[in-house]
């Protein structure tokens, strides 16, 4: 049997060598506790100094006082950083400590510690912040006991006892004098029979309470949308979440992931509605408490496009006509893209594509000739009215080419010949070629509603028309141009310079148009004469023509087409991602599923017609670069390959 009276026993060394001799009790550990924390606080912590040095086996004892000598050389010897009596703080870097009262207090905690329980708080190295501790004790000891010793092990320094007065005030029932060892009567680390109760039957002092979880925001601070990512900071999540720890509850509607390095909560909601982000608290130094449950409400709204729908209109209504259409013309000296799109708000009603348009290359002249029609949408025919002004406007222009290419040639001639380009040289052919076809849709497209059974009004058949004849001169291209009502003809040469050949029109009211089937549009030669435009480009780079679905979301204002900074912003997006000079895949399909792009608020059809010179010689002889500007943005064209 161990000898539990300590005075027969070899006079221990240290206090490893004396509480590993015997069996001591509670009290007795205590009591000798306590003539070290008075050494600590009479010697050290009086005068402002820390010890930093304070392990079971650094401790001397002689006739059951601290050996004072011994025990200050200890200071002078480098301390282990890795010891599991180090505080915390002390052995982040594994550099030379700088010991402080707390860190003193910490290393006492332990020494208790292994005193009552037999080992370290921790198997082995310094006790990191997620390090958890060795189950506490084993054997019961008293409250005060398992609290101080909890308390002066915080990982945290400012939740350790302030001071060794505070740690003993923790440790006893009542205050205890906090004078030097001294006063401690010789025998106070030997055990005496007690006639007064164990110190477990003692009230003991509560035990501080738990540190309580932080609080995070009731709500996230910005609605989600379903579909896309969205990046918010922990803080704007959790303001003071200091040393405390969190998981994530799962939920597969919200998809959130924390990506602690950056602070960040990364979210990619995939349902819409009301969510709720779980969070499960937990503090190092509490790690047998079970997590602290809080969470946040998150509004997630449904993505946009998910609202619209895609309705195919009646089948028994006449006109019908495909969503999409799209178009590639290779000339000797051009190409000729074209695409149209129903847009969303008639896919969402289920009605028709309104828009139209039309492309064709006279051989015998070399004139290209182009026209794009927007239907009003609020005229039940006016899908038919685009299509019948596109087909009778070209063919009209076709015709009219058969038999008077002679003037037109000799007008044209005479219009280079002038120094100051005198366009009234050109006025008379442009007015019965261009002007004659938009007076010959007009009546196609009255005839048109006078033949339905019963007749239709005319403007059922409201519609916008846009015309184009362009050809290559030896002074450059020549272009002249008709339009009636909104959208844009343009054309780019130069370095980029950007010249517009229209005059949209505007109706009485914001928002609104001109038709072409509007009674008077067209009622005298001049109303038509001045919609006409001449222009003859020596540096052409390209023309195009577009309904209001494209020039209302990237051209919004009556200058933004002559506007050099916006053109530039557009070319950059059609380059990008239409890629007109990729070989391989078609590029009219590719500027078909560009006029998918989004523009909030911006939902009509869309139709662009685009007109790329290339080199002057054949495409079957030679392969063409677009010249100029464009040859920048758009590199070389493909070879023609029909």
């Amino acid at each position: 049997m161990k000898d539990t009276s300590g005075m027969n026993s070899p006079k221990p060394i240290t206090l490893a060598d004396w509480a590993d001799s015997v069996d001591h009790d509670e009290e007795r550990i205590r009591e000798r506790l306590i003539i070290l924390i008075d050494h600590l606080q009479q010697a050290y912590h009086s005068q402002g100094q820390a010890h930093g040095n304070i392990t079971p086996q650094t401790i001397p004892w002689e006739d059951n006082r601290i050996d004072a000598d011994a025990f200050r050389k200890k200071v002078e010897e480098r301390p282990d950083v890795q010891s599991p009596y180090t505080a915390p703080e002390l052995g982040e870097n594994n550099s030379p400590p700088t010991a402080t009262i707390l860190s003193d207090i910490y290393s006492l905690s332990a020494v208790f510690y292994y005193a009552v329980s037999g080992q370290p708080p921790v198997k082995a190295g310094v006790r990191r912040r997620c390090s958890k501790m060795e189950p506490l004790f084993q054997k019961s000891v008293t409250e005060n006991t398992r609290t101080a010793i909890a308390a002066g092990l915080s990982i945290d320094p400012n939740a350790r006892p302030k001071d060794l007065a505070a740690f003993k005030r923790i440790l006893s029932e009542k205050p205890l004098s906090g004078d030097a060892a001294s006063t401690v009567p010789a025998t106070a680390g030997v055990a005496t029979p007690r006639a007064s109760p164990p110190p477990t039957a003692q009230p003991a002092p509560h035990p501080p309470p738990p540190p309580t979880a932080p609080v995070p925001v009731k709500r996230l601070p910005l609605n989600l949308t379903a579909g896309q990512v969205a990046i918010v900071p922990i803080g704007n999540v959790i303001p003071k979440l200091g040393e405390w720890e969190f998981d994530l509850g799962k939920n597969e509607a919200l998809r959130v992931e924390v990506d602690r390095a950056k602070g960040e909560f990364l979210f990619t909601p995939m349902q819409s509605g009301e969510q709720q982000l779980e969070l499960f608290f937990r503090h190092p130094d509490l790690p047998d408490q079970p997590a602290q449950p809080k969470s946040v409400a998150v509004t997630v709204n449904p993505d946009p496009d998910s609202l619209w729908q895609n309705k195919d209109p009646d089948p028994t209504l006449p006109y019908q006509k495909e969503h999409t259409a799209s178009k590639e013309l290779v000339t000797p000296v051009a190409r000729i893209l074209a695409a149209s799109q129903r847009g969303r708000s008639h896919a969402h009603e289920g009605t028709f594509r309104d828009d139209d348009f039309l492309v064709r290359y006279d051989k015998t002249t070399g004139w290209h000739l182009l026209a794009a029609a927007d239907g009003a949408g609020s005229a039940k025919f006016s899908r038919q009215g685009s299509l019948i002004a596109c087909e009778k406007a070209i063919h009209h222009m076709e015709d009219w080419l058969t038999k008077e290419t002679v003037p037109l040639d000799s007008a044209v001639e005479k219009f280079l010949e002038t120094a100051d380009r005198d366009k009234r040289h050109l006025q008379s052919p442009a007015y019965g070629w261009l002007g004659g076809a938009a007076i010959e849709a007009l009546k196609a497209i009255k005839a048109e509603a006078e033949h339905r059974d019963p007749p239709a009004s005319l403007r059922d058949f409201h519609t916008t028309l846009l015309l184009a004849a362009a050809k290559p001169t030896p002074e450059g291209w020549l272009l002249l141009t008709f339009s009636v009502g909104d959208g844009g003809i343009a054309a780019i040469y130069g370095q980029g310079e950007p010249i517009s050949l229209c005059t949209p029109d505007s109706g009485d009211f914001s928002g609104q148009t001109v038709f072409l089937t509007v009674p008077g549009v067209l009622r005298s030669g001049e109303d038509v004469l001045k919609r006409i435009h001449v222009q003859i480009l020596p540096d052409f780079s390209a023309l195009f023509l577009m309904t209001d679905g494209i020039t209302d979301p990237k051209f919004p204002t009556e200058t933004s087409l002559k506007d050099k900074t916006t053109w530039e912003l557009f070319l950059q997006e059609l380059n990008e991602k239409v890629e007109i000079a990729r070989p391989g895949d078609s590029a009219e399909a590719r500027l078909l599923s560009w006029l998918s792009f989004r523009s909030p608020g911006n939902h009509d059809d869309r139709t662009i017609v685009i007109l790329l010179p290339t080199h002057s010689e054949p495409a079957e002889s030679k392969e063409s670069s677009l010249p100029g500007f464009l040859t920048r943005l758009f590199g070389a064209p493909k070879k023609k390959t029909s």
